[in-house]
């Protein structure tokens, strides 16, 4: 039966995507140990496990795999902006009733923003006004 089809990628999906738009590329091996690395025995995953979640990923189209040599390489692929993008709009929508401006009023009636942020989103809306309110 095949894979249900989800609009993206898992939380640990997430994770080995992380990993790889930090290294480029990396092997199975490799990222089973960054996956690991700081957690104790009984918190890490399998090296089967990893192996499993990557072969979903490539059948996904998350990741591609060079087979050219013993030890294959995965790579994303895709661009992280992309696919916060892609996972941004889903949940604007799905939460948010589709409302940009609904998202962007809780976040920052939630967080105490510092004057630096605060100067960017101010720069960021400027911006938005020259253009129109045209993104991109």
């Amino acid at each position: 039966m095949p894979r249900p089809k989800r609009e993206g990628p898992t939380e640990r999906e997430l994770e080995i995507l992380r990993i790889l738009w930090n290294r480029g590329s990396a092997t199975a091996r490799d990222i089973h140990a960054a996956l690991n690395e700081g957690l104790s025995e009984k918190e890490q995953a399998a090296y089967n496990s990893v192996l499993t979640i990557l072969l979903i990923m490539l059948e996904k189209g998350f990741v591609t795999r060079d087979e050219s040599s013993k030890s294959h390489v995965y790579t994303a692929a895709y661009k992280q902006d992309d696919i916060q993008e892609q996972m941004l709009e889903g949940f604007i929508e799905k939460v948010f009733g589709g409302s940009a401006m609904n998202l962007v009023t809780k976040a920052l009636s939630m967080k105490a923003t510092n004057k630096k942020d605060a100067d960017k989103i101010k720069a960021l809306l400027e911006e938005m006004a020259d253009d129109n309110g045209k993104r991109k």
